[in-house]
């Protein structure tokens, strides 16, 4: 079975899930630090020497959440969610280019990425920056790369949905189908498109129980 490389793995994170219920035959670190481009560099360079014919692509699921408003938040949790929802997703899209000549690429964004939230500045740019990302990289590898992503609502139970302190009553309140999404749901997803969704290149897949309004992320 070929292999996907799985970007974002800590405990109790969407990509752990993905490793362990995913359904699929992935391989990661860890302990990588997505900030840290020597520490990409040195990742894929490892991954291309040891797996090069069997990987044929990548869920980058790496993601941060520090609520706070414009006018109050400190610039350290700004660039923290830039560095690691946005320019480290840029960083491991590049290195996989870089090694493979072809294969599927999911990047978890989230309805943010399209809905404002309050509180959330630096998130909703992360995430809108992520989309014009998967765009841009998907046109230049036409043909060769499916760059997908994948906008997920509010998911039950990982570290990005416990990150704020909005009760999840209030916060579904925004969402019509009146529940968070499960860890699972997520996996069927990045299943599928990583196999079968290779005319969505470029879109961002806004799948979030029909969100909208002003979000509480």
């Amino acid at each position: 079975m070929n292999k996907h490389i799985v970007i974002g793995t800590a405990k109790g994170s969407l990509g752990e899930h993905i490793i362990k219920h995913g359904g699929m035959d992935t391989i990661n670190n860890p302990d990588l630090d997505v900030r840290n481009e020597a520490q990409v560099i040195a990742t894929f360079d490892e991954f291309a020497q040891k797996r090069w014919s069997s990987i044929e692509g990548m869920v980058y699921a790496a993601g941060v959440y520090h609520g706070g408003k414009v006018a109050e938040m400190p610039l350290m949790y700004w660039q923290e969610q830039i560095d690691v929802n946005l320019t480290g997703a840029f960083l491991c899209v590049r290195e996989f280019m870089r090694h493979w000549p072809t294969g599927d690429i999911v990047l978890i964004g989230a309805s943010a990425a399209h809905v404002p939230a309050p509180d959330s500045a630096a998130y909703c740019v992360s995430k809108a920056g992520l989309s014009m990302l998967t765009r841009v990289a998907a046109m230049e590898g036409a043909g060769r790369y499916n760059i997908i992503q994948l906008d997920p609502g509010i998911i039950e139970d990982t570290n990005m949905s416990n990150a704020t302190p909005v009760p999840m009553e209030l916060r579904l309140k925004n969402v019509p189908s009146g529940r968070p999404m499960t860890k699972s749901e997520v996996c069927e997803w990045v299943r599928f498109l990583l196999g079968a969704g290779r005319y969505a290149n470029g879109s961002s897949l806004r799948v979030d129980g029909a969100k909208y309004g002003a979000s509480q992320r």
